[in-house]
């Protein structure tokens, strides 16, 4: 099983959550659109995020969770923790899902 972590990026730049979600420990990050908002054709060369980025991080079942919500709140400020969302996702065959 994994623990898998969504925290909603706030005012805080995307790619800086992601960052700090790594240096903490996650075996992958992925950004995705917390609010419905399509994007269409960028300009070459140009990767825009959406307006409402959810981050969602994957960490070792044997992670330490206070001790993570801890180093979030000190890194990326206490109101993380209000959009902070922990679950347990099972291992199963993930080609297949």
């Amino acid at each position: 099983s994994w623990i898998q972590l969504r925290l909603g990026a706030g005012n805080t730049d995307p790619e800086t959550v992601s960052d700090v979600l790594m240096e903490l420990g996650a075996v992958s990050v992925t950004l995705q659109d917390a609010a419905d908002q399509p994007i269409f054709e960028p300009d070459p060369g140009d990767t825009p995020l959406w307006e409402s980025t959810e981050v969602v991080a994957l960490f070792a079942p044997d992670t330490a969770l206070d001790g993570l919500r801890a180093a979030i709140a000190g890194r990326l400020g206490a109101a993380a923790l209000e959009r902070l969302q922990l679950e347990t996702l099972e291992d199963r065959d993930w080609e297949r899902a």
